[in-house]
């Protein structure tokens, strides 16, 4: 078993390392501001490990520059692993499929009824295939043995870990979305060399739907009271470990948008910034591939019925979507439209357009949210235009454990079909306060209060965690 050597771990000289393990949740601590103000804050020097987009790490490096980059191959370079860990992490990878992530994932979900609306065998999402909870029985007793094994030292742990650690003289770890495969060896080993770590949960369906989480580290930073809920009864996380802060992309949203950048914004896109906006914001492929069909649908409805004299319209493809220019190349030389490209790191002009567009559509994702926070109305589009009969990806997003609250609300225009499209659109446009009374209170049960400090409370509470001393080796 893994069992590293005490080291000396000083406050005064020591580093947090923040490890960056996908490409969202990067983002929404670059985009935020919490890798800024922590570095900004932070008596201790702060390391950035990514765990994904390596490539990056001289663009990530200009723009934080009190932040030093490290990339996995920084760990892992130059350590010689001898026959018993070469074994030992064949083994590791031979059990994988069968008690690894996804399995222990899916068991996860399966048992607590998440996902269920997306579960699909052979989805390409796997979270939502069941295929991945491999073939041993569902027995709760299985399921806690894949569990231990799995958040233990059982594990193949890479020495290389243990040497960054000691090299950089690390204090704390700061995870940034701890549900990935890559995480637990770093977390495992940070806890067994006696670092502080701190669980930074990415986001609201994370506990219910993405995955285990271990119950070690110090603590876990939440948005709200209903994933310290989550952490107690689906990951056995004690309530005290929890942290409330808000959530820390909301606080674009409690920045004044002027209306003239708005309008600069709109006239660059060639749009009449004096007309009514629609924003049409996309799922990911895999989550809505039919949606390209729905936006062209509805910008046919709308030019038979007034045209972009109307209202004109912005399309958004999701952030993550590498094919948004073929998928939606029907709309890039419509009138009255203009299609938005990478939009990965925009959080401010998105947040521009939430103050500003008079309505939005979409099928589901963070945006929904998003649109609702902004008091925006919004026409949630629960099937799948053009989509062979039987087939409809869009009302297992809203199905997904972690939309409950927003179902039951009556916060937006439910869409089952395009002519409950096109009468929502238009009830949003006729009278925008319709359901704004239902708007906030979701978003306050959600999100809390918009006011400006959610990444101040991240960071205090990384601050906190990291710099309490360093607790006893665990053995």
């Amino acid at each position: 078993m893994f069992m590293p050597e005490p080291y000396s771990n000083t406050r005064e000289s020591g580093s947090v390392v923040v490890m960056m393990s996908e490409s969202m949740c990067t983002r929404v601590f670059m985009e935020s501001g919490i890798l800024a103000e922590l570095a900004a804050r932070s008596p201790m020097p702060v390391i950035g490990l990514l765990a994904h987009e390596s490539s990056k790490r001289e663009e990530y490096a200009r723009r934080f520059p009190n932040v030093k980059f490290f990339t996995l191959a920084d760990v892992f370079e130059g350590v010689e692993l001898g026959l018993a860990r070469k074994a030992h992490m064949y083994i590791d990878q031979r059990l994988e499929p069968y008690i690894g992530f996804y399995p222990l994932a899916m068991r996860l979900a399966m048992t607590h009824g998440f996902n269920e609306g997306k579960r699909q065998k052979g989805h390409k999402n796997l979270f939502h295939n069941p295929d991945t909870a491999g073939p041993l029985p569902h027995w709760k007793a299985v399921y806690d043995l894949m569990r231990a094994w799995y958040f233990s030292g059982l594990r193949f742990i890479h020495p290389g870990i243990a040497r960054f650690f000691e090299k950089h003289n690390a204090h704390c770890l700061v995870v940034n979305n701890s549900q990935t495969p890559t995480v637990h060896p770093f977390a495992y080993t940070a806890k067994r060399m006696g670092l502080r770590t701190v669980n930074y949960v990415a986001s609201w369906d994370h506990l219910v739907g993405k995955g285990a989480l271990p119950a070690y580290y110090d603590a876990y930073i939440v948005q709200n009271g209903i994933m310290v809920d989550s952490l107690e009864r689906y990951h056995g996380v004690s309530r005290e470990k929890a942290r409330i802060t808000g959530w820390p992309l909301m606080d674009k949203y409690s920045l004044s948008r002027p209306v003239a950048d708005y309008a600069a914004k709109m006239k660059s896109w060639g749009l009449d910034p004096s007309k009514p906006c629609v924003l049409m914001a996309g799922n990911t492929e895999i989550n809505a591939p039919y949606e390209p069909n729905l936006f062209e649908r509805i910008l046919k409805w709308r030019n038979a019925n007034g045209g972009p004299d109307k209202w004109q319209a912005v399309a958004r493809p999701h952030p993550k979507d590498i094919r948004w220019k073929e998928r939606f190349s029907a709309l890039l030389n419509m009138p009255g439209v203009h299609v938005q490209s990478d939009t990965l790191g925009d959080m401010d002009e998105l947040a521009m357009l939430l103050r500003h567009v008079s309505a939005v559509v979409c099928t589901g994702g963070s945006v929904l949210l998003d649109s609702l926070v902004n008091d925006r109305p919004l026409v949630g589009v629960t099937y799948d235009e053009g989509a062979p009969a039987g087939v409809n990806n869009s009302i297992g997003n809203y199905t997904m454990f972690h939309y409950r609250e927003i179902m039951e609300s009556g916060a937006f225009y439910r869409a089952d079909d395009f002519d409950e499209v096109a009468h929502g659109i238009s009830r949003a446009l006729d009278n925008f306060n319709e359901l704004s009374p239902n708007r906030r209170a979701l978003a306050k049960t959600l999100v809390g209060e918009l006011d400006g400090m959610a990444v101040t409370r991240v960071v205090d509470n990384i601050l906190e965690t990291s710099m309490a001393p360093s607790p006893a080796l665990t053995r």
